[in-house]
């Protein structure tokens, strides 16, 4: 019995997955448990297990290429399946009624997850036709890279000629036809001494970095910053990571244990913000942003507030490990309520982030530089570091998120206090 393997769900944010690399090759045995191949979600590379057993007979979708979520990707069965399969067209989908078997595949990382008949219906590629009346299918992400192109699908699957349009394949029949004057159109004016360019692809993660920073923009927003006395945290990491041993510690890992000490007395920067009401989150889940090659990704450390400050940057070293190997669980990047962007390895002295929607507050932490203050009757070189924060206007008044920042330069100036909350 034939079985249809299917692209399985990376998250919530996309119903495209870009396949890396195929680990079994067209008439390999597969046994259940195998890893048949990885895919790139918007967040990670993941390893796709089966579910199946059998002969590997056929892959629809090459390594580089996408796949809708949903969509058979490839078949699993028995040598004797291959003259049937090879009768049925490529790029069939499962249809209702199909007697063969389908059985998707999860990534080995993430649990498999029922999809409600809304969720298959909005990844369901849309039927077009053209001269011909042959009968092509776009995908969600190939109608919105048209649209937003301003191209013909029809016209595209003419120039393609595959039966499933897909968003990559939008892309190249732009760059292919990029003298033509529709290319040009689809691709915007260029005018003045610029005369060529390369075009580097989105790939998955860099596009959700952008559809996230547009929801971002469109919040109303204020910032404050406020610099901080670095003296007792820098004294502080110092003996800190002489006496544990095993156990490396960072500024952000002082800097999240202070934010959440601070947030139990300033919650709505712990908050967010919907139709029905601000939502105050009764854990302080504190994400760390970590700069990838492909893009931004941020772990998740839950309950900040209840950690001690040995297993809060543990927690935070394994997770900013995992991630940095690209091949990680994406529920790593859940549930966060708060979110720190850490410049401090940079000469960077002061920077505002972007708001992490939904949150209603990001920091943004410059490097720790000397300047010479005033005290006690003569000038003395001191650590500081500027901290800015963005908040949700809708949640946090200007007041409201100076009193927090003020908060916040107290606990950092004196690290101590954190040890004993």
């Amino acid at each position: 019995m034939l079985t249809k393997i299917t692209m399985p769900s990376g998250g919530t944010n996309t119903d495209q997955l870009r396949v890396v690399s195929w680990k079994k090759q067209e008439g390999d045995a597969v046994k259940r448990g195998d890893i048949l191949l990885e895919v790139e979600t918007d967040k990670a590379v993941l390893e796709v297990e089966s579910f199946a057993q059998g002969t590997l007979l056929k892959r629809l979708v090459e390594e580089g290429s996408y796949g809708t979520v949903g969509d058979v990707i490839a078949y699993i069965g028995k040598p004797e399946d291959l003259k049937a399969l090879e009768a049925e067209p490529a790029s069939s989908a499962p249809v209702a009624g199909d007697r063969s078997e389908s059985t998707p595949i999860v990534p080995a990382t993430v649990p498999s997850a029922v999809e409600t008949a809304s969720a298959v219906a909005e990844t369901a590629p849309t039927v077009l036709a053209d001269s011909s009346n042959r009968k092509a299918k776009a995908t969600p992400a190939a109608k919105k890279e048209a649209r937003d192109r301003s191209l013909d699908l029809a016209e595209v699957y003419r120039a393609v000629g595959k039966d499933v349009l897909r968003r990559s394949d939008v892309a190249q029949f732009v760059t292919a036809n990029a003298g033509s004057s529709k290319a040009t159109q689809a691709i915007g004016d260029v005018t003045g001494d610029v005369t060529g360019f390369t075009l580097v692809p989105l790939t998955p993660m860099r596009r959700i970095i952008a559809e996230r920073m547009e929801t971002g923009a469109s919040v109303p927003t204020f910032t404050a910053e406020i610099e901080v006395d670095m003296t007792a945290c820098v004294r502080l990491r110092s003996e800190l990571n002489q006496h544990f041993k095993n156990n490396k510690f960072g500024y952000h890992d002082i800097i999240a244990k202070c934010a959440a000490i601070a947030a139990v007395d300033y919650p709505f920067v712990n908050a967010s913000f919907t139709d029905q009401g601000i939502r105050v989150f009764q854990s302080v889940n504190i994400g760390i942003a970590v700069a990838l090659e492909q893009g931004l990704v941020v772990p998740v450390v839950c309950d900040v507030r209840r950690k001690t400050l040995a297993s809060l940057a543990e927690a935070n070293a394994a997770n900013i490990g995992q991630v940095r190997t690209g091949k990680f669980d994406p529920k790593l990047l859940e549930n966060g309520t708060f979110t720190i962007s850490n410049l401090g390895k940079s000469p960077i002295t002061r920077f505002t982030a972007i708001l992490n929607p939904p949150q209603a507050c990001i920091l943004a932490v410059g490097s720790i530089h000397s300047r010479a203050v005033w005290a006690d009757g003569q000038f003395r070189e001191q650590p500081t570091a500027a901290v800015t924060g963005t908040f949700d206007h809708r949640v946090i008044d200007g007041k409201y998120g100076a009193d927090f920042l003020t908060r916040l330069k107290e606990l950092l100036e004196h690290p101590h206090l954190a040890l004993v909350d």
